[in-house]
């Protein structure tokens, strides 16, 4: 770990904090010698991380969600005794399973809201895997207990979490469709107005309404410039992951592709 840190120079605002908080983490297993993790982050902070790792020489790390095509994973720092292959009792997160009968349909933003009435931080929760008549929740494993004992209900729904294994997780079919486009430029209205085929101004009355989230976390700024890997929500459409940003075309625009969810 280099003692200046001046590789953080390079970030600013938010992405600066998630880098920062990397390489304490990173410090702390080198000063240590023993496992750390971060929070479970977004696929942006994940290529943060991923930068910060590489400003330090590529120490030993892990990144995991829980499942091979996890969005959101935690990144783990290894000391020197420690093998690649962890087994699963070792790892930082665990699972819950939630059911609920036929004729009840219960969707992401339900399973998300439920948890955040109960006061659990969206960084402490992995993916929310969603399916037609359940749920399976990955989630740091320090908070497993306070959710198995707490979590009874989703609106009317009541739930009986339980612990599984990773390895019984049910990972729904993918439903995402790809779109592929130009923008004027990557400030958040023109990116969501592309990927659900908005106007511009459609889409800056949703922000200001508050109707659209960025990595979980709902923003108000229609010209809030995005990276690649972030993920745009919006309430009563879907979601959209920017998967790709490509370089510019003739006329000066810049090619992105984005993974649609509903809507």
């Amino acid at each position: 770990m280099p003692k200046d840190r001046d590789f953080l120079k390079v970030f600013s605002g938010e992405d600066r904090l998630t880098a920062a908080q990397v390489a304490d983490k990173l410090e702390q297993c080198s000063r240590q010698n023993r496992l750390t993790h971060t929070m479970f982050l977004t696929p942006h902070q994940r290529s943060i991380a991923s930068q910060v790792i590489a400003c330090c020489g590529e120490p030993m790390h892990k990144i995991m969600g829980g499942y091979p095509e996890a969005e959101r994973c935690v990144v783990l720092f290894l000391p020197d005794y420690m093998e690649n292959d962890l087994p699963e009792e070792e790892l930082p997160f665990g699972a819950l399973r939630v059911s609920w009968g036929h004729g009840t349909a219960l969707t992401h933003r339900d399973i998300l809201g439920s948890l955040m009435a109960q006061g659990v931080r969206r960084e402490v929760l992995g993916d929310l895997l969603v399916g037609e008549n359940g749920c399976d929740v990955i989630a740091l494993r320090e908070c497993i207990p306070f959710l198995r004992d707490n979590w009874l209900s989703a609106g009317r729904t009541g739930l009986h979490p339980q612990e599984i294994a990773l390895s019984e997780l049910r990972v729904p079919a993918s439903d995402g469709k790809m779109v592929r486009d130009t923008v004027a430029s990557l400030r958040l209205d023109a990116v969501l107005g592309s990927g659900f085929s908005f106007s511009r101004g459609r889409a800056s009355e949703l922000i200001a309404a508050g109707r659209v989230s960025l990595n979980g976390c709902e923003c108000l700024k229609s010209d809030r410039q995005l990276a690649e890997g972030d993920i745009l929500s919006v309430r009563g459409q879907g979601r959209l992951i920017l998967r790709e940003i490509g370089g510019l075309s003739k006329k000066g625009r810049f090619y992105i592709a984005v993974e649609r969810f509903g809507g």
